[in-house]
């Protein structure tokens, strides 16, 4: 059945007793089969309730299809309601793992004392040289580990550049650059049988 397009509350029932619906009347009172002939009141009266039966379904077929929008658009609202809830839902997770992807990559700060102390001064080690030395595993005098040592390979790295200057040295098949201090002996370093 096609929706209604008006409300038929709004309606009102014909004067049936005018002279429009003479014709009507007559084919009724005409088409009447009974005992007693049907008079014109009669004809209108019966024009009346058939016209206050077709009203009265109009009315609810009317009210049905009301309620049937209302229910629709509650059904609507529900799904944009619980559609919006799901966005927000999602768009809360990824901000969560979001941040804690953010929180993971964060670098840790290890715990600390605040009453240790710090010391004065810098452990001497051995040149560059004798470490590259020994990467190697080439031999190396002893005099390179000693505190003699360490305190000379200190020296001359405060005192020469060449810890700024690179040199090519061969690895294997390749070439790299390496500092010209882990590549060049010191002066100072006795031979290990000059050693006590």
């Amino acid at each position: 059945m096609p929706p209604l397009l008006s409300d038929p509350t709004k309606d009102i029932c014909p004067a049936y007793e005018d002279e429009v619906f003479e014709d009507i009347r007559a084919a009724l009172v005409a088409r009447h089969d009974g005992d007693h002939p049907m008079t014109t009141e009669q004809a209108v009266a019966k024009l009346q309730a058939a016209w206050q039966k077709s009203h009265e379904k109009k009315v609810t077929r009317w009210n049905q299809q009301l309620d049937g929008e209302r229910q629709r658009q509650a059904e609507e609202t529900q799904r944009a309601t619980e559609e919006a809830e799901h966005r927000r839902q999602l768009t809360e997770k990824e901000e969560e793992e979001r941040r804690r992807k953010v929180e993971r990559t964060k670098p840790k700060i290890n715990s600390f004392d605040p009453n240790k102390s710090i010391g004065s001064f810098i452990i001497p080690r051995p040149s560059a040289f004798a470490l590259n030395r020994l990467d190697k595993l080439d031999y190396v005098e002893l005099d390179y580990f000693t505190t003699r040592g360490c305190k000379n390979a200190h020296a001359e790295h405060e005192l020469t550049t060449n810890h700024n200057t690179y040199g090519l040295t061969s690895l294997g098949d390749s070439l790299a650059l390496q500092p010209l201090s882990s590549l060049k002996p010191s002066k100072n370093i006795r031979r290990d049988e000059d050693l006590s």
